[in-house]
């Protein structure tokens, strides 16, 4: 979300987006550590000309004034993007766009599919545009497999977030190509550190 928000900015419209959910606490961390940022200033910049949604008068507000609302959705399975979904998908003005990988049959995935969501218990088609841009911030194999190998030491790996046989190519190549102590637990393992 913030790299979204940064993108907003750099083509100035930053002013007219209002950031929900999550991605606001996230915002509040990053403000107080920004000596972590690659370019702290623009990202400062950016917060303070995005809105931020507080509760729900500033949700029924936004889907009548906003430009853009960024809110992150769990590949529309909770969070409050469903909400703006339910309200701005029927219009064919607006536009949804999906900026990650969609796992499949997930809301996300179902609605690139098919053009169809369920809105107010109800199977609709969406009118709004629905577009799926690859904006992911995971970082890939050869990212992951470069960061092992910069890691000082002999830490213990635990590969935990993807698919389990990714997980688990992960920490096959961190235990047989640089000689780490690396584990894909499976859930509800449990490891004392």
């Amino acid at each position: 979300s913030q790299e979204m928000l940064m993108m907003l900015n750099a083509h100035n419209l930053s002013g007219k987006t209002v950031v929900d959910g999550m991605a606001r606490l996230v915002n509040m961390i990053l403000m107080d550590h920004t000596d972590y940022i690659r370019a702290p200033k623009d990202f400062i910049k950016t917060i303070s000309e995005t809105r931020e949604i507080k509760g729900w008068k500033d949700r029924r507000e936004a889907v009548k004034k906003a430009r853009v609302i960024v809110a992150p959705s769990g590949m529309l399975e909770g969070g409050n993007a469903l909400f703006y979904l339910e309200k701005l998908a029927l219009d064919e003005r607006n536009a949804v766009f999906l900026v990650s990988y969609q796992i499949p049959g997930s809301g996300g995935a179902k609605l690139l599919e098919t053009g169809m969501f369920n809105i107010n218990e109800h199977e609709e088609k969406v009118r709004a545009k629905v577009r799926r841009f690859d904006f992911s911030s995971h970082a890939g194999k050869t990212e992951l497999e470069a960061f092992l190998k910069g890691l000082n030491g002999k830490p213990k790996i635990f590969v935990i977030h993807g698919e389990p046989e990714n997980c688990e190519a992960l920490a096959s190549y961190a235990r047989d190509e640089l000689n780490l102590d690396a584990v894909a637990p499976n859930l509800d393992e449990e490891f004392s550190i």
